[in-house]
């Protein structure tokens, strides 16, 4: 297909010979090419070819019309442009000639520029060479002062004139360096001012250091002071801040060594002395970063108690270290831990220990005392890191705003300390022996409460539940002091196994062993077992959230860990109540059903009008069988806590209304009157049981609840109005029910849809 212009109308030729017009609305195409015309035979298509002609020729015309039309508007423009070619030329020598002004006054200004650059290095040699000048006539007046001050003692002043010396520049550096420069001598011998001035530095080190241990050796606070004070004027930051620290953890030496020395004499304060002497340890260390740190940051710059910090965290490792060991030593702890690992499997009450093992075990009194220091120790030691590492990070803040931050940083952690230091190892392994000695002496503990257990009536429960629970309730706050997470974790853990192993197969023995009043007793003390349990987990998890708020994880950690022994508890509580069962089952159950059958004997439910109002005003057999079944329970209630007998009590209610519905719905048949009769002894039943609950029915009326609706259908009027009753019942179950009614026709209770 092609297309081609035709003075605006464009055509399209298709492959198919037809032409279309575009652009003038009409179908047609354009004229055909001469040759083509010569070619045509049809009149009708000469005809069609001379249309388009005489169509084209119209739109020529009207062309060449629109063009003549704009002939006067073209005219008056070239008029004007003729009169504006004078002006144009006139512009034309102006652009030129100010073309040129401009090109040569760049040229010039680029040659200025040029000189003035020139100047400018020029000026700022001169500048330079200025300062050097000054720099050194400073240094040469310095070099003069420093010899006098180093005489008369004025180590102040002398620091201040070493302090020139000590960054100059390289220009300074070789004036001083070319013999040829130094315009006669500066100091008495004639030698260079710059080497008499480094010689200076050198000597005022040696100074401050030797008269920095004079002072320290005097203990005069003053001297010391000055001497502190000199080393950064001489910039010798390192040594300073060294020195300073070496003294305030030689102070801290000789406290301890003097408080070892009382503990060597007996004169130890109070019954924990490596506790005390520690934690007099941390407190010093503590008043040291408090009090000096404000005079270390001015004197040699924020920042700088960093270093301070870090000699006082190895001081503290090798004094905790001596405290420690002597801790170790003086208690024998490796030999008590080597005993107690040798007779653990010996340690529960259910195993069978030779006498001379048991002598051979350390006291638990003596442990106790042993607990109680490491719990002290841990305590401390975590209270301890805590603030110094907070101070450390601190001071890596400081020096990080100034840029300073890689001058005292380690690579052990981002506070510029140790991150497990020698101090922590020691504790850590201390606090793993104390998990050991803390389950050693909760098992002991608790087979010597077994040992010396007692029962004295009226007491429901015998001593050793009190004991065991006082004892696990200190030793469980013990752990939690110790602020070691994992540590009370184990604790927590081990209880949970000691109680079931222990304590519990211990009740198990004497439930199966001995007699009703044994037995009763057992009971309760597991019953209340289950109860100090409960209020264990609350007690341990009110002050876990105390001790542990700051972390998270921790927290979590150990709540998880009073969840499993919550568990424990409620195992125990499924174990007494399968042991209350039995006891229902084999002391209870038979009595009261020979009670029920006696009862059911005296009663029927199809009573005439004459009966029903004879028995009416009393349900003499709801309360006969009352009465006899209270007598049956009676007698346990004053052996059982409360707890025990009120679920002793519902396993009766719960038999008991199982047993009248069977008894109403497959041997009563019951009419209208009877169904009154029925509903009176259920109320009658329900209000006696509540009743014995002491006022609490401890769900002793929804066990009734399924008898109530038994009763409810019963006393329906008719087979219809169970419809509008709302019942839990099946539909099956509550047909079953009316069919016990007299007056119900079972083909009515059958087509009954429910």
């Amino acid at each position: 297909m092609t297309t081609t212009e035709y003075y605006g109308a464009t055509t399209t030729n298709n492959e198919s010979g037809r032409s279309s017009t575009v652009g003038d609305g009409n179908d047609a195409g354009p004229p055909q090419s001469l040759a083509e015309l010569h070619k045509l035979t049809s009149i009708d298509s000469i005809r069609h070819e001379l249309r388009l002609l005489q169509t084209q020729e119209t739109m020529v015309d009207s062309t060449l019309d629109s063009i003549l039309k704009l002939q006067p508007q073209l005219s008056s423009t070239l008029s004007s442009l003729d009169t504006l070619r004078p002006q144009i030329g006139v512009l034309q020598n102006v652009s030129t000639s100010l073309s040129d002004i401009l090109s040569s006054t760049s040229h010039i200004a680029e040659r200025i520029s040029s000189k003035v650059r020139q100047l400018d290095i020029e000026q700022s040699r001169v500048k330079d060479v200025i300062r050097v000048v000054e720099e050194v006539q400073e240094i040469r007046k310095s070099a003069v002062s420093v010899e006098r001050a180093l005489k008369e003692g004025d180590w102040e002043f002398a620091a201040a004139c070493v302090g020139k010396a000590i960054d100059v520049d390289s220009g300074v550096e070789a004036v001083f360096s070319d013999e040829d420069t130094v315009l006669g001598p500066a100091g008495d011998d004639g030698s260079n001012p710059l080497e008499i001035l480094r010689k200076a530095r050198q000597q005022l080190i040696d100074i401050a250091m030797s008269g920095f241990d004079d002072a320290v050796q005097q203990n005069n606070q003053d001297l010391l002071l000055r001497f502190f004070k000199l080393f950064p004027q001489v910039k010798c930051h390192d040594i300073g801040l060294d020195k300073f620290a070496a003294y305030v953890c030689g102070s801290l030496s000789r406290k301890c060594q003097d408080l070892r020395r009382e503990l060597g004499t007996g004169k130890e304060k109070g019954k924990l002395p490596s506790a005390s002497i520690l934690t007099t340890l941390f407190e010093m260390t503590a008043m040291i970063v408090d009090r000096q740190e404000a005079l270390v940051d001015s004197v040699y710059g924020m920042g700088s108690m960093l270093r301070v910090i870090q000699r006082l965290q190895r001081e503290v490792d090798i004094q905790s270290s001596i405290v420690l060991g002597s801790f170790n030593e003086r208690n024998q702890l490796e030999r008590k831990l080597a005993d107690i690992s040798r007779h653990s499997k010996f340690s529960s009450p259910t195993a069978t220990t030779a006498p001379e093992d048991l002598d051979s075990l350390p006291e638990p009194r003596e442990i106790d005392n042993i607990l109680s220091e490491i719990a002290v120790l841990s305590q401390k030691t975590r209270i301890f890191n805590n603030f110094i590492h907070v101070r450390a990070g601190a001071e890596v803040g400081k020096l990080q705003q100034s840029g300073q931050e890689d001058l005292h940083m380690t690579d052990s952690g981002g506070d510029g300390l140790v991150k497990t230091s020698k101090l922590d190892e020691l504790i850590q392994k201390l606090v793993n022996d104390y998990v050991l000695m803390e389950e050693y002496f909760i098992r002991r503990s608790i087979e010597k409460a077994i040992s010396l257990d007692s029962h004295i009536p009226p007491d429901l429960t015998s001593s050793s539940v009190d004991d065991i629970f006082y004892i696990l309730k200190t030793c469980t706050t013990r752990a939690v002091s110790t602020a070691d997470a994992d540590a009370v974790c184990a604790i927590v853990n081990g209880i949970g196994r000691v109680l079931e192993v222990d304590w519990v197969g211990w009740v198990q023995k004497r439930m199966v062993a001995g007699s009703d009043g044994k037995t009763f007793v057992a009971l309760n003390n597991l019953s209340l077992t289950h109860t100090y349990i409960l209020a264990l987990v609350e007690t341990l998890n009110a002050q876990v959230q105390q001790a542990f708020a700051g972390s998270e994880h921790d927290l979590m950690k150990i709540q998880a860990c009073l969840g499993v022994l919550a568990e424990y508890g409620d195992n125990f509580l499924t174990m007494l109540r399968t042991w209350l069962k039995n006891v229902f089952t084999q002391q209870v159950q038979p009595r009261v059903r020979t009670i029920l059958a006696q009862a059911y004997n005296e009663i029927k439910y199809t009573p005439t009008e004459e009966e029903y109002s004879l028995l009416s005003p009393t349900p003499l057999f709801a309360s006969r069988m009352c009465t006899a079944i209270q007598k049956v329970i009676s007698a346990f209630q004053t052996s059982m806590t409360d707890e025990n007998y009120t679920f002793l009590l519902r396993l009766v209610v719960e038999y008991l209304a199982k047993d009248i519905e069977r008894h109403v719905l497959t041997k009563q048949k019951v009419n209208a009157l009877g169904a009154l009769l029925l509903d009176a002894d259920v109320r009658y039943i329900t209000s006696f049981f509540v009743g014995l609950g002491n006022g609490n029915n401890n769900g002793v009326r929804d066990l009734f609840a399924r008898l109530a609706m038994v009763t409810m259908l019963l006393n329906v009027e008719t087979v219809e109005e169970v419809k509008e009753l709302r019942t839990r019942m099946r539909g099956e179950d509550v047909k079953k029910v009316l069919s016990v009614r007299a007056e119900f026709a079972s083909e009515d209770i059958q087509k009954l849809e429910i």
